[in-house]
């Protein structure tokens, strides 16, 4: 119960914060850099960070997201599950942390995949859920990322990602 508390209040802080923010700026998407597709992340008083489409994408979709909200609909989800989502100021203390610390500090040339989540519903609870990426998302919320993209292979998550913190158009990966 106590654990749930700590989420409800986090998740009423990210979102007067949100408020007060307003719209980030889109990440950039960095023309002809490869096959892959690449964006740059802007995250305040640090170098920019690069991310690239997942190397097999199949009809996959790519939806650029406001941090905050993403954050949000990831607590949602609730504590207890192995891919739940921990609170910002425990994000550091993630046993892969390091890992993520080090893959972008490849830059352009070696961009980190992108985060693949979905948009699940089971009994009472819905949420974000990660199937690869979440020790990434973790680096870019704890070092306060206003926006970054993600990648989505369920159809039915597209919408449903896009309604939480969507800033821009979905956009299929094989368009871009």
């Amino acid at each position: 119960m106590f654990s749930t508390l700590k989420w409800k209040l986090e998740i009423k802080r990210l979102r007067q914060l949100s408020k007060r923010r307003g719209q980030p700026s889109l990440p950039e998407l960095i023309e002809g850099h490869s096959r892959h597709p690449a964006w740059r992340i802007n995250v305040p008083g640090r170098e920019d960070v690069y991310m690239c489409s997942p190397y097999s994408t199949g009809d996959g979709y790519v939806i650029l997201v406001d941090a905050l909200k993403f954050n949000i609909g990831w607590l949602q989800a609730g504590p207890g599950q192995d891919d739940s989502c921990k609170l910002r100021c425990h994000m550091p203390a993630d046993y892969k942390f390091h890992e993520a610390v080090i893959g972008f500090k490849h830059g352009i040339e070696n961009p980190v995949p992108l985060a693949e989540v979905s948009y699940l519903e089971w009994g009472s609870r819905a949420g974000i859920r990660f199937t690869n990426g979440m020790t990434r998302s973790f680096w870019l919320l704890a070092h306060d990322a206003p926006a970054f993209p993600i990648f989505t292979g369920c159809h039915y998550s597209i919408d449903r990602i896009h309604e939480i913190a969507g800033l821009a158009e979905p956009m299929p990966v094989t368009m871009i």
